[in-house]
């Protein structure tokens, strides 16, 4: 899944940053990947 925007570096996130994406009580939850 691709996603941009500048709410994304808003929130925390940068380019090529690993994420974990699930769905909790019906919503899609971004979190980045712990390495």
């Amino acid at each position: 899944m691709r996603l941009n925007d500048n709410w994304l570096v808003e929130a925390g996130f940068s380019t090529d940053m690993p994420v974990t994406v699930s769905v909790e009580q019906g919503r899609l939850v971004i979190k980045p990947t712990k390495g």
